[in-house]
């Protein structure tokens, strides 16, 4: 009954008692993984991500199949920069159900982070695939596809730029042979 009105309370705004609600949960079963990832969630709106980690992995502790845990979980690595340890808590999720689409989207935006432009475009693919009204899956494809581009012709600009310079400095050397002789 107090998860229940820990939910009801978030949803009203009222966060100080769906804390209390949910730590009344706890009290009478310490063992409730939603309780656990529901104060995670309240801890992480409030900013403090180091209790919200420790929340969700108690949910996990309690049930490592416990996706929303592990999704949040995710996005808090993500979001201090821990991709690797995000990709783990990704994979995971998508090891056991292939079917949520989120966790494809969340891996391509870890993968756009680390410019791995090809697994980018490929979690997004697969996460259209799963859900065809997914804007944000969109735009990290558009995202991939356009860093794709432009780093290639980043690349090529760089190549000129080295040719150029080449061209330019046995030019110089030669003038200035010549004019030394």
């Amino acid at each position: 009954a107090h998860l229940y009105i820990g939910n009801v309370r978030v949803r009203q705004g009222l966060t100080e008692q769906a804390i209390g609600a949910y730590g009344e949960a706890l009290r009478v079963d310490p063992d409730l993984a939603a309780a656990h990832n529901n104060m995670g969630s309240l801890y992480a709106e409030s900013g403090d991500s180091e209790a919200a980690m420790e929340a969700y992995r108690l949910a996990l502790a309690l049930n490592p199949r416990f996706h929303d845990a592990r999704t949040n979980l995710g996005l808090l690595y993500a979001e201090a920069g821990r991709y690797d340890e995000a990709i783990v808590e990704y994979e995971s999720v998508i090891k056991a159900d292939m079917g949520i689409a989120e966790a494809h989207n969340n891996l391509s935006m870890i993968y756009l982070n680390q410019s791995r432009l090809e697994d980018a475009i490929a979690e997004s693919r697969k996460a259209i695939r799963l859900r065809k009204d997914f804007p944000e899956a969109y735009n990290n494809l558009g995202l991939a596809y356009g860093h794709r581009v432009f780093f290639d012709d980043i690349v090529d600009a760089w190549r000129n730029q080295s040719a150029g310079w080449i061209g330019i400095n046995s030019k110089s050397a030669e003038a200035n042979s010549q004019q030394s002789k």
